[in-house]
């Protein structure tokens, strides 16, 4: 739905420059994000929208808590997860190698601002306390990282919204993708505060 999807662009491009300024500041870095674009997908689109189920990526996963549930997930391909980390961190043997423990608590920190960012513009839109659990990091094959939160998932939901993100340190872009799996209670509280309860 359009609306829906419109919406929810405008209040997630406030919460990417509260996102923007928070890492700007803790990593005193030049930091900027944008959200080019934004689907509403069926959850078994999925995997093919993010590159397949053997792409290998890295990727920070919550749980949606409160009233609403549901869950998030920010993925990045293999090369460009180690590349953000290689910047937040000036580190360069994991262009390569290996992510080190401070690579992975920084793009865990990263994902983790984003993510509140994100779900407190989403909160304010709906007028409700939601807020996402601690970050897990996986970093595997995408079906080995997401078919398992698929079928979880679901149970009490049939679609995924995707933000494309672009997230710009310093001078170079790197391109991510973050996945919001809404349950049915957040579907509807969407609708209802859109006004689309009953128009299919």
């Amino acid at each position: 739905m359009d609306i829906i999807t419109d919406a929810l662009k405008e209040v997630i491009n406030i919460g990417t420059a509260q996102a923007a300024n928070a890492l700007s500041e803790m990593l005193n870095k030049k930091i900027s994000i944008n959200i080019p674009d934004m689907k509403l997908l069926p959850l078994a689109e999925v995997p093919q929208h993010l590159g397949g189920a053997e792409t290998p990526i890295v990727g920070i996963y919550f749980q949606i808590n409160g009233p609403l549930g549901g869950r998030i997930f920010l993925i990045f391909d293999k090369p460009g997860g180690h590349r953000l980390a290689t910047l937040l961190t000036g580190n360069t043997a994991m262009l390569e190698g290996e992510l080190d423990e401070l690579g992975v608590s920084a793009l865990m920190e990263l994902g983790n601002i984003l993510s509140n960012s994100y779900i407190n513009a989403i909160a304010n839109l709906l007028d409700v306390s939601i807020s996402p659990s601690v970050p897990y990091f996986s970093e595997d094959m995408l079906g080995a990282a997401i078919d398992y939160l698929l079928i979880e998932i679901s149970q009490v939901a049939d679609s995924a919204i995707l933000f494309t993100t672009d997230i710009m340190v310093e001078s170079e872009n790197l391109k991510g993708n973050f996945l919001v799996f809404p349950d049915e209670k957040f579907m509807a509280r969407i609708s209802e505060k859109l006004g689309l309860e009953g128009n299919g």
